[in-house]
């Protein structure tokens, strides 16, 4: 017998998530439970929160900016709106789900007029894309591929005492110098995450990638050394 997800599976799922703590991180996320958390913070009109540390990103819910991030005892002790509930209720009971038909908000990134890719970009300008929430298992691949093991294993027992889930990631900022072009919030922008300056060879990539999507802007702020 096929399982066929009904509406209250999408919440439930995400709740079962949130059961864990009030930190999500991508590597939690699929497209199940981006569903579930849109209609959690449409139907508890509460909002996300985008944390950012090196490069590492996660999000929390929460009831608004700068409030306490909420794990799922404390979103189940606020009041739903039922008037929402059933809206999206009989939406799904058509077919519409979030980010699907482009009937209802999505929470996954929207594609781009020209769709560039997420990912790490090295200081001699070779770019590795990588997925969203993908970006801490690109990194370790990377470390692999380039050699950087043994520098990767002295970096990590050196930090090993500070709290982070993205120590591979940090090495390749904080180290070697790499930049990551993602998208934590799920929005559909482009953020490029960097810690040491950008070289010329990162700063004629960037130019590139944006004015190929048209936003001359943004790839303009890439043309003067030191101009980020």
């Amino acid at each position: 017998m096929k399982f066929e997800k009904d509406f209250d599976y999408y919440i439930y799922n995400a709740f079962m998530l949130l059961e864990r703590g009030n930190v999500i991180t991508p590597f939690d996320l699929d497209n199940d439970r981006r569903i579930g958390l849109f209609y959690i913070m449409s139907i508890y009109h509460i909002s996300f929160a985008t944390y950012v540390r090196g490069s590492w990103e996660w999000l929390s819910l929460v009831k608004e900016k700068g409030g306490k991030p909420l794990d799922a005892k404390e979103i189940r002790a606020m009041e739903p709106d039922i008037e929402v509930y059933n809206k999206l209720k009989e939406e799904f009971s058509r077919g519409i789900l979030p980010g699907k038909n482009n009937e209802t908000e999505g929470t996954k990134p929207k594609a781009t007029k020209s769709d560039q890719n997420f990912g790490w970009l090295s200081p001699t300008g070779e770019f590795i894309a990588s997925g969203w929430g993908e970006h801490y298992a690109a990194a370790k691949k990377i470390i692999k591929s380039r050699g950087f093991e043994q520098e990767y294993r002295e970096y990590e027992e050196k930090h090993s005492s500070r709290h982070s889930l993205g120590f591979p990631g940090d090495f390749l900022s904080e180290v070697k110098g790499y930049c990551l072009i993602h998208n934590p919030t799920m929005d559909g922008g482009y953020i490029v995450t960097h810690i040491k300056p950008h070289t010329k060879k990162q700063r004629e990539f960037l130019y590139n990638y944006f004015a190929e999507m048209g936003n001359m802007a943004r790839a303009s702020m890439y043309l003067e050394e030191g101009s980020l």
